[in-house]
């Protein structure tokens, strides 16, 4: 075991069609201040890294284990990656694929190991729902670990669209993701709730005609059902902000913002550092106004490496999708972004802090900074 985590990338192997991957995750001969916690990664045909893979397992369990369906042939990697650091044993047990990938999503039938799309389904394992979802109307599927279902809509409302995510079982860990105009990813998305709650809801906000893509990604093996909603009511937090007259999208009061506007802002002084944390897929902002021709936003992480974005906007709180400014880099624990202009003349800056998918700690502290040369 090395004496700080390290990335350990094992030889290739080439797995049948069904291979089952696990360890015991034990801690070192060292004192560590934390449980030993190791992370299994996955990715065909070169080394897997914390962020590029084609499956993961990233629970705290003290056995991890990933099951392959239906492998293709090729050269696989495993990586194992010590969050915690431990010392450990990897097995690896192979079978004959007997089964489908992903129980066809509870979408088709399985004949052999290969599916039979109910009408309506489409993909290799009937992940993809080729019909529009419809308002008020459920869907039930199932996600084998590591596996995804998609689902789209396109509604024309001048207010949002609500995504209601329902678990079977509470051991089971759906994630819910969206993204406008392709299909989203782990790493790619608009709006995310990759929350253990049995029950999660997104909330798009002013969808307008575009084409919204629903993924439905199995953390665990689970069954779930989806069902798309238009909230007929202002969702506006009370005291945080109102809806305009027949309208269902919030507008903020002064110190809140997001879609219900439940998140907090705070504002900055020229040179103040705040200290402050937030959770991953969770955002902190913060507003400073200056009278100057450039302006320097800095930000550290205090105990992590890379599980922050900072984000910056002159047209309002930044989001995921909309700002001017950001730096997102995974290697540094410093991120910086910075403006400049010709003329100086009184400015507002919108500096958001988010949590990022790959931070697997509740809350993540770090310190932000904003500087303005006022001359």
């Amino acid at each position: 075991t090395p004496p700080f985590p390290l990335p350990l990338v094992y030889s290739p192997f080439s797995p049948p069609p069904l291979a089952t991957i696990s360890f015991p995750c034990r801690a070192a001969h060292r004192p560590v201040p934390t449980l030993p916690d190791a992370l299994q990664y996955l990715r065909r045909d070169t080394y897997p890294s914390l962020f590029e893979f084609d499956q993961a397992n990233a629970t705290t369990s003290a056995v991890t284990e990933m099951h392959l369906r239906n492998v293709d042939a090729g050269t696989w990697y495993i990586g194992i990656y010590g969050y915690h650091g431990c010392s450990y044993v990897l097995n690896l047990n192979v079978a004959p694929a007997t089964t489908c990938v992903s129980e066809c999503s509870h979408h088709g039938s399985c004949s052999g190991n290969r599916c039979s799309c109910s009408s309506g389904f489409s993909g290799n394992y009937c992940e993809n729902k080729t019909q529009a979802l419809s308002p008020g109307h459920a869907e039930s599927g199932f996600v084998a670990s590591g596996s995804w279902n998609f689902f789209h809509f396109q509604e024309t409302t001048s207010g949002n669209v609500n995504l209601h995510l329902a678990q079977a079982s509470p051991d089971s860990d759906c994630d819910l993701y969206v993204s406008a105009g392709e299909q989203p990813t782990q790493y790619e998305f608009d709006y995310a709730d990759t929350s253990f709650d049995q029950e999660v809801d997104v909330l798009v906000v002013n969808p307008s005609t575009e084409v919204w893509n629903v993924g439905v990604f199995g953390w665990t093996d689970c069954s779930y059902t989806l069902t798309m909603s238009i909230p007929s009511g202002c969702p506006c937090v009370t005291g945080h902000g109102h809806c305009a007259p027949g309208s269902a999208v919030c507008m903020c009061s002064v110190g809140y913002t997001g879609p219900t506007c439940a998140d907090t802002t705070q504002p900055i002084e020229n040179g103040a550092v705040i200290n402050d944390a937030v959770a991953a897929f969770s955002w902190k902002y913060y507003g400073i106004t200056t009278n100057s021709s450039a302006m320097l936003i800095s930000m550290r992480e205090r105990d992590t490496e890379g599980a922050l974005w900072l984000f910056a906007s002159m047209s309002g709180f930044p989001q995921l999708d909309a700002y001017d400014v950001a730096d997102k880099n995974t290697n540094t624990d410093f991120h910086e972004v910075h403006f400049t202009f010709k003329t100086r003349e009184l400015r507002s800056f919108f500096i958001g802090v988010y949590g990022s998918p790959f931070d697997t700690a509740d809350e993540a502290r770090f310190s932000v900074t904003a500087w303005s040369p006022e001359l």
